[in-house]
């Protein structure tokens, strides 16, 4: 999910801090990447979270499994049984990209 806001967003780290005070302790945070071009990984749980970045005025919002580990084991568990992304997971991803979406529109619109 794409949004787009009217100013730009704040560098990641800030972000974070920002998402941290609205939120509070429901999700952990975490920030990654190389250069410029930082994300935020936000956890629900350890298989539900959402991968955050931000690009001038544009934010994507991508549900997501929060740790390596976990996202290559599934991966390759359900490539190997021909299967889909369970619904449950899928569903709660949706539901984190939305509230988060819903947050960043009112703060940044």
């Amino acid at each position: 999910m794409i949004i787009s806001t009217s100013r730009n967003i704040l560098q990641a780290q800030q972000l974070c801090q920002v998402l941290k005070k609205e939120f509070s302790d429901q999700y952990s945070y975490r920030v990654f990447g190389l250069g410029s071009e930082k994300s935020i990984i936000i956890e629900e749980s350890d298989l539900v979270g959402v991968q955050l970045t931000s690009r001038g005025t544009e934010i994507s919002i991508d549900g997501t499994f929060p740790s390596v580990e976990i996202s290559v084991f599934y991966s390759f568990f359900f490539f190997i049984l021909g299967l889909f992304l369970p619904w449950h997971v899928e569903r709660s991803w949706r539901k984190l990209e939305k509230e988060l979406a819903v947050f960043l529109k009112k703060k940044y619109a």
